[in-house]
């Protein structure tokens, strides 16, 4: 099911706004006790709920999805080809996102100079032995897994479902049509809590600007600077080249498909609660191949599947 992309985007973008003008006249205009209960009866609850339906439908897309994806997939050189291409551009746009934040960081010194209060002692757990990171995905409990959010089990479980069901053929094929059933039905809920989404993103602005104003950025704002100039250099350089050379897109076309996915990124600053979103871009947007975009989308959240042959962009 297509959600009408560019209508949604404007609402989306009234939302937000609107957010940020009702929650500078709040902090500006209104006395402090009434700001918080507006922000405690009105933004919280919009925003909160906004959050909670759309982190609602991270673990049945997650696992319908990506059993359907690997299970499109079919054969095991196939899976190794899509999963081996997917965590080396992975490793390499994370090993240059890196490189550019340690430079910018080491050039500009954002904390140089600031204080920042801190409200009691903090104390770091200890870091795991690395075998045991291995070992814990792999569930023994698959349905525990599911109600915990764990993603790393539930994404082992749904490769493992996909691959049993290449491996019998024809003899799955009822439960493949109960899958995808299923899985429309779950993008229809996605498509239900995206109308939503200009109200949930009214209440997150609002009750962040209502709440902190804008003095809040003031002392912060050469660590901003520095954030984003490390985020523009990613995203506007590292990658529109790979898209360019890798993959033969309009890198600037291919940022106006996604555009809505971006808008609720930055709303609710939560992968999970995006990836329903980026799904549905990818889909319907982008015109990637479902047994791509399937797979790696849901394995791993912030990447895109290359192919893309949409009527309503130029990579047909």
């Amino acid at each position: 099911m297509n959600i009408a992309a560019g209508k949604l985007t404007r609402w989306i973008l009234i939302g937000l706004g609107a957010g940020v003008i009702v929650g500078l006249i709040q902090f500006f205009a209104l006395p402090t006790d009434v700001n918080e209960n507006i922000i405690k009866w009105v933004h919280n609850p919009l925003g909160q709920i906004f959050l909670n339906a759309i982190r609602l439908m991270v673990v049945p897309l997650v696992l319908v999805s990506l059993t359907l994806g690997t299970a499109a997939i079919g054969d095991l050189s196939k899976l190794g080809r899509i999963g081996g291409k997917t965590m080396a551009i992975y490793l390499t746009t994370t090993a240059i996102a890196i490189s550019i934040g340690f430079l910018l960081a080491t050039t500009v010194q954002p904390g140089k100079g600031l204080s920042i209060p801190v409200n009691g002692d903090f104390t770091g757990g200890e870091s795991p032995f690395v075998m045991d990171i291995f070992v814990d995905i792999v569930p023994t409990n698959p349905f525990a897994s599911m109600a915990d959010g764990n993603m790393l089990q539930i994404i082992f479980f749904a490769i493992l479902a996909g691959l049993a069901i290449a491996m019998i053929g024809k003899k799955a094929d009822p439960v493949v049509r109960g899958l995808k059933s299923l899985d429309q039905i779950i993008q229809a809920m996605v498509v239900m809590i995206m109308w939503y989404a200009p109200i949930g993103v009214f209440g997150l602005i609002a009750k962040v600007v209502a709440g902190e104003g804008f003095a809040v950025f003031v002392p912060l704002l050469k660590y901003m600077f520095c954030v984003l100039g490390a985020l523009g250099i990613h995203g506007l350089v590292i990658y529109p080249l790979y898209l360019f050379v890798f993959a033969r897109l309009n890198p600037w076309r291919f940022y106006a498909n996604i555009w809505p996915a971006m808008l609720v990124a930055f709303s609710t600053s939560s992968s999970n609660a995006t990836l329903p979103v980026t799904m549905n871009v990818a889909g319907t947007r982008l015109g990637a191949k479902e047994s791509v975009y399937s797979f790696t989308l849901r394995s791993e959240e912030r990447r895109v599947g290359k192919e893309c042959r949409s009527r309503w962009s130029p990579y047909h």
